[in-house]
């Protein structure tokens, strides 16, 4: 999952991204502690709601500045994580045909680093594409004062949390209707 994206022909080894984590934006998932909806998480990362979503991949330069890049293949990013929840290696590399943006910083916070290289930070003004300076980089949401974010992580908390006593009751409802002895037929009568 740290292994260089060595897609193209990149000769400068700070140019490389290691993939450290990969995370859905789509209408039917993404980071609640973005926004309310799909609409609002695109909107805190400067992006358009596309219809089938995007998929956020997260990482380090050689330098160790951290990155998300935009991409437009869902279904990679899809499979990626689910490879990696199951404990399976699987090497992401996104075609530079499905790039959208390459933003800096990241918009989630993570508590890995690629080995070998610098800690993370975000990049210096200049570190853009172009060596101009590019938007501000993203951080995570400032967890010291309440505000929406906590309040939607809040909410999926005390789901989580919930979760298994609504399940276990709706399991004794299906139950309860259930007959306590089957009849058994008559023949013959």
């Amino acid at each position: 999952m740290t292994e260089p994206d060595t897609a193209g022909d990149a000769e400068d080894p700070e140019d490389a991204l290691f993939v450290l984590t990969a995370v859905l934006l789509t209408p039917a998932q993404f980071p609640s502690v973005l926004g309310d909806d799909y609409p609002q998480a695109c909107a805190a990362l400067g992006l358009e709601p596309y219809a089938d979503g995007y998929g956020l991949v997260l990482g380090q330069d050689g330098t160790g500045a951290r990155w998300t890049v935009v991409i437009d293949d869902v279904s990679l990013v899809a499979v990626a994580v689910a490879s990696w929840d199951c404990g399976m290696e699987y090497d992401l590399s996104p075609d530079e045909r499905t790039i959208r943006r390459g933003l800096p910083g990241w918009p989630l916070p993570l508590a890995v680093a690629a080995p070998g290289i610098p800690d993370p930070h975000d990049p210096l003004p200049g570190d853009g594409a172009d060596g101009e300076s590019g938007p501000r980089p993203l951080a995570p949401p400032d967890t010291g004062a309440w505000g929406p974010a906590q309040r939607r992580l809040g909410a999926d908390d005390e789901i989580a949390l919930q979760w298994a006593a609504w399940r276990g009751r709706s399991t004794t409802r299906r139950r309860s209707w259930l007959p306590v002895t089957v009849p058994t037929p008559v023949c013959g009568v």
